[in-house]
């Protein structure tokens, strides 16, 4: 319950979240990617495709940026048991993947020989939809859990590293593919970069 106290602590609550979230990304970028989405009073938040215009990145980028972005905030605010916000944040709990991408991915993860076109075949879905799952999955495990190394090949990997751009942020799939022939989906660029 929100206290009459806490509703005069609000605003000042609001803008010290938001300092220290923004503070804790250690990236300019990434503050801005996340601070431009959002809307307010005489202010509409952009799209991803304006913030890709703006920095350069691709759309797909802006909005994977943006759902690690806003999952970060959501669980600090979660973890946080003196927010005044925890009425609000009831009921949000749900689970983190889709039940089709967890589905894809506990195949994944439980069977080594399914790889994504047999995952595909298994479950009657596109190839592109079961990467599209495994990214989520991806995005949402802890760094260094994912098994990249079952979809990346070393040789795939060199490539990447070798045409990689030195400023985080500038590297594109259009460019890598450019170089790279044999890279197909995004998926393979996206998994590469995380």
């Amino acid at each position: 319950m929100v206290y009459p106290e806490q509703r005069t602590q609000l605003p000042q609550y609001f803008h010290d979240l938001l300092e220290n979230f923004l503070t804790s990304l250690n990236s300019d970028l990434l503050a801005n990617i996340f601070v431009q989405s959002l809307s307010g009073h005489k202010f509409s938040g952009e799209t991803e495709e304006q913030i890709a215009t703006e920095t350069g990145l691709d759309p797909t980028i802006v909005q994977l940026q943006w759902l690690k972005l806003y999952a970060k905030l959501f669980l600090q605010l979660h973890d946080d048991r003196l927010t005044p916000l925890k009425l609000l944040l009831s009921d949000l709990e749900r689970p983190v993947m889709s039940k089709s991408a967890q589905q894809t991915f506990d195949l994944f993860i439980s069977q080594n020989k399914f790889n994504p076109a047999k995952i595909a075949q298994v479950r009657g879905i596109k190839l592109t939809t079961v990467l599209e799952h495994l990214l989520e999955a991806a995005i949402i495990q802890p760094r260094g859990q994912f098994p990249f190394d079952r979809l990346l090949t070393s040789s795939l990997k060199t490539k990447l590293r070798d045409n990689q751009s030195k400023v985080d942020g500038e590297w594109q799939f259009q460019d890598a593919k450019a170089h790279i022939p044999e890279l197909q989906f995004f998926f393979s660029f996206a998994c590469f970069k995380y």
